[in-house]
């Protein structure tokens, strides 16, 4: 294409991604500052020295006839010198955990997914996809199988773009949090593909990386991603690149969730407490997921309140710059996106101490908030997709975006069984004046928790939420 052809001739190495509308791959510093217009600084962040552009890049000239958008030019550079080598990892001793089986258990319960495990439905042959910008502990994992007996899916590791080892948070509670969540609700998924991203690059790296392999027909059919952007720190280019992508996996049947962050209504405190949302919760594709506190041993999740303690509470707010999506139309408020769409527990204190493993050894620790809730949901998903390949024989069947299913819901009767309203508590950490629960869809909460086994059966009999077949 002429875009390519123009890019090559300024040293820029890569490809487009499977739409074939978005060009992603590297240039060298010099060159990439002429063609762009731009001036790449330093900044020391926590440590790392990150590159990125002093003002946001735009369409160069030579290709104002063929581009739009432009994001990225940025990465965390190594360092001057080696590291030092890791400290050699200790004798790993076995390490109690606990009460994680039996809180993991309960789960399945609460959401409506055992209904779906007793009728054969695991998540067996699902690939769900994560995104992390910490690294994949295997001995954390190897801990948690050894000391629940939980049923973890093998978990596979792709490093986006340029990312190297030492880019990623060294911390393995995120990506622990992550896989045990999704396997609490679909312990017999077939694995889990971890996207490794330098956490200084641009959000659209690890979705492209996500949305390409899926819609190469190698990927996952359920992605959730636990990190999340302040929406007001994005470009506008980097905006429109995502939405573009995750549009793409959304129309090629992929579904995607999102953490809306553990800072409120607030998404970009502590910088600034103004109302703010997190991205990709708040794209108009994917499912975003606020935060519940739950007595995981009622019956139903009736006695859910709106996660908000010690400073941390389910993110939602009313501020998005994204425009208001179709299926939110009858939902009251501004004319933009609204987040977030559902919401389960994400409480820490509804979580038992789990191992988490360093190169020095293995320790309890512990996890939670909304990094955990979205994979949950993607668990679920993941669940409701293999119950209704199994009715429909057909392997091919994907869910795609749940949302407009959970809204034309919402709107009929069946919200009864398969939405259980949050009406209690808050995400306002700031006194901004957002979020608090009520009855029906609100800001704090979305439309409540999702009863899974009701989702699979909704999808059976409401023609506005038959799934469709890749």
């Amino acid at each position: 294409s002429t875009a390519m052809r123009v890019l090559r001739a300024h040293g820029f190495s890569g490809g487009a991604d499977p739409t074939g509308s978005i060009l992603i791959g590297t240039m060298p510093l010099a060159r990439a500052q002429s063609f762009f217009g731009v001036t790449i600084t330093t900044a020391d962040e926590a440590g790392a020295v990150v590159a990125y552009p002093a003002s946001p890049p735009s369409v160069p000239p030579a290709l104002a006839s063929v581009a739009t958008d432009v994001a990225g030019l940025g990465r965390t550079l190594p360092p001057a010198s080696a590291p030092a080598p890791a400290a050699a990892a200790s004798p790993r001793a076995p390490i109690a955990c606990p009460g994680l089986a039996q809180a993991a258990a309960r789960r399945p319960a609460v959401y409506g997914v055992d209904a779906l495990r007793r009728a054969g439905a695991t998540g067996q042959g699902v690939t769900l996809g994560v995104l992390e910008v910490a690294a994949v502990s295997q001995a954390s994992l190897s801990a948690v199988r050894d000391c629940s007996g939980l049923h973890l899916a093998p978990v596979t590791t792709t490093r986006v773009g340029t990312t190297q080892p030492g880019d990623l948070i060294d911390d393995p509670t995120e990506p622990t949090l992550d896989v045990i969540a999704a396997a609490a609700m679909a312990p017999g998924l077939d694995g889990i593909r971890a996207y490794e991203f330098d956490q200084y690059t641009s959000i659209v790296f690890p979705l492209a990386a996500a949305t390409g392999d899926a819609l190469g027909g190698a990927g996952p059919e359920v992605v959730s991603s636990s990190i999340g952007v302040c929406e007001p720190d994005m470009t506008p280019g980097e905006m429109a690149i995502g939405e573009w992508l995750l549009a793409s996996a959304a129309a090629g049947g992929v579904t995607t969730v999102a953490s809306a962050g553990d800072t409120g209504s607030s998404a970009c405190a502590p910088a600034s407490t103004a109302q703010a949302d997190q991205y990709p919760a708040s794209s108009q594709f994917v499912t975003g997921v606020g935060g519940t506190a739950i007595d995981l041993t009622a019956p139903r999740p009736q006695r859910q309140v709106v996660w908000n303690a010690q400073g941390s509470a389910g993110g939602g707010s009313t501020a998005s710059r994204i425009p208001r999506p179709w299926y939110q139309q009858r939902v009251s408020g501004p004319p933009n996106r609204i987040v977030p769409d559902v919401a389960v527990v994400a409480a820490p204190s509804d979580v038992p101490p789990v191992p988490l493993c360093t190169p020095g050894g293995c320790a309890l620790g512990e996890i939670g908030g909304t990094s955990g809730s979205a994979p949950a949901v993607a668990g679920g998903a993941a669940t409701v997709l293999q119950a209704l390949r199994h009715r429909r024989g057909d392997d091919a069947v994907r869910l795609g975006l749940l949302n407009p299913t959970l809204y034309a819901l919402a709107s009929t009767p069946a919200t009864a069984r398969t939405l259980w309203d949050v009406t209690q508590g808050t995400n306002d950490l700031n006194g901004v004046g957002c979020c608090t629960a009520t009855r029906g869809y609100d800001p704090a909460s979305g439309w409540g928790s999702i009863d899974f086994a009701a989702l699979a059966a909704a999808y059976v009999v409401n023609p506005l939420a038959r799934p469709g077949t890749r």
